[in-house]
Order: structure tokens, then C-alpha cells, then sequence
């Protein structure tokens, strides 16, 4: 198998309840603005991983791909 390809898929799996606990402290960081949009049991490793990003470079696009994924949403915005 293709490494790309084994890559992708992997990080299209879901997490596991400890991997969903860290993805959720992160989003509580952001809670001023964003708020969780989707089901926390819908989270991807990809997902994790720009939250992992985002509190590691502070860059806002990485917040915006999560809004237009349906990940997060903005607050007072429906």
C-alpha cells in the first residue's frame, strides 16, 4: 500500500474518548469565539491535528478550515 494513501487514511479515522477529551480542551481555549459544531464523536486525527496547529501557531486560517469543514462555528453566527 502507498504510504500517501495509508497516511490519508489514517487520518480520517476517528478518536478514541482520550483523543477526544484533548480535541475538546483545545477547543474550550478558543471557546471566546468558536464553539464546537459537529459531534465530538465526528472527529477525525485530522481535525486533532490542526487544533494542534492552531494552538501551536496561533494562525487563524487554520480555525477558518475547521468553520468551513463544519467542525466549529463562529459564536452568535447559526
Amino acid at each position: 500500500m502507498n504510504s500517501a494513501v495509508h497516511a490519508s487514511d489514517q487520518e480520517d479515522c476517528t478518536l478514541n474518548p482520550k483523543q477526544i477529551e484533548f480535541a475538546l480542551s483545545l477547543i474550550d481555549k478558543v471557546k471566546n469565539e468558536y464553539e464546537l459544531a459537529a459531534d465530538p464523536a465526528t472527529l477525525t486525527v485530522k481535525d486533532l491535528n490542526r487544533l494542534i496547529a492552531y494552538n501551536k501557531f496561533k494562525n487563524k486560517g487554520i480555525l477558518v478550515n475547521l468553520v468551513k469543514k463544519g467542525v466549529l462555528r463562529r459564536k452568535g453566527k447559526f
